[in-house]
């Protein structure tokens, strides 16, 4: 099968927290099973590196679908984003309200939600990836004072003003994702220059217009959803995952409905040949190279273990 490794080069010579963070995050997602986060199978060495093996995702994050979708001036359906939402928010309830084997609750939260890390399967279904910087009470914190984690742009409030984080701030991320999504435009357009000053101010009081408003088509009902979903009082959010994919639902029963798996798929297929099409060159890429390396035999340990080569993606792709 294919498979995706996440290599760090060269640990040592690498900060001790990242060795950590690269660690925490096989150790965290390979303990979830969901069928919308991605799973992970090893982790290991390679040579002087550490590496993770992942689940390989036939498919394109949300934010180059709707960089293609903008390019292409086609909105992406209601129905559509309807039902990818609902699956992202039940993959990360399912991750806050996880236990260890023993039972103890992880209260893991991802805390780099953003279209970048949601990936749309060529078959029509969505997954969540890269709980690279995710934190729950079984990991060593490895925040640094004064470094905040994350994605600016998808930061909850409560990031840059509370300490006591939990899972509502993976859903107002969630929330943003979604207000992008139907309007096609960014919920907080940061320019490079933008001091910091600005960035707290626009994040802990920018009240989003709904998006009725900014997309015609968009019926009213909509609005309501979003506008609940990123509230600035995290206690006026949707409180859990569950909470906001159930209400994703009714808004869908009062509109054009949820789409199923396979209309997205067909919506997918249809609409974004040219990113179906690069990803089959990549993978016959994948393949030559995979065929063209012999595989390694590790002798380093008793016991000898064969091990696969690693194929190095074409950047283009």
């Amino acid at each position: 099968r294919f498979t995706v490794i996440k290599r760090m080069r060269s640990i040592s010579q690498t900060r001790d927290e990242n060795a950590r963070m690269f660690i925490n995050e096989a150790r965290v997602v390979a303990s979830l099973n969901h069928p919308h986060i991605v799973k992970v199978f090893d982790l290991g060495w390679l040579d002087q590196d550490l590496g993770i093996a992942m689940e390989y995702v036939d498919g394109e994050s949300l934010q180059d679908i709707q960089r293609f979708a903008r390019q292409q001036g086609s909105p992406i359906p209601l129905p559509v984003t309807l039902k990818l939402m609902i699956e992202a928010a039940e993959a990360l309830h399912y991750a806050h309200s996880a236990s260890g084997p023993d039972g103890t609750p992880l209260n893991l939260i991802h805390r780099d939600v953003g279209p970048q890390n949601l990936l749309l399967t060529s078959h029509g279904y969505l997954k969540v990836i890269d709980f690279g910087v995710a934190k729950s009470t079984h990991q060593v914190d490895v925040t640094t004072p004064g470094l905040v984690k994350g994605k600016i742009p998808y930061f909850a409030p409560e990031t840059l003003t509370r300490h006591d984080l939990d899972g509502r701030a993976d859903l107002y991320a969630l929330g943003l994702v979604m207000f992008e999504m139907l309007t096609q435009e960014k919920a907080h357009p940061f320019t490079a220059d933008a001091s910091i000053a600005e960035v707290v101010n626009r994040i802990t009081s920018f009240v989003l217009p709904p998006v009725s408003a900014m997309a015609q088509h968009l019926p009213r009902e909509i609005d309501a959803v979003v506008a609940q979903a990123t509230r600035i009082n995290r206690d006026e959010r949707f409180q859990t995952g569950a909470e906001f994919a159930a209400a994703l639902r009714t808004a869908g029963d009062a509109t054009s409905g949820v789409a199923t798996t396979a209309e997205v798929e067909t919506w997918f297929r249809s609409s974004f040949a040219p990113l179906c099409q690069r990803r089959r060159e990549f993978e016959r890429h994948a393949l030559a190279q995979a065929e063209r390396v012999p595989v390694a035999l590790d002798t380093s340990s008793s016991g000898a273990r064969m091990l696969p080569p690693v194929v190095s993606p074409d950047p283009d792709a």
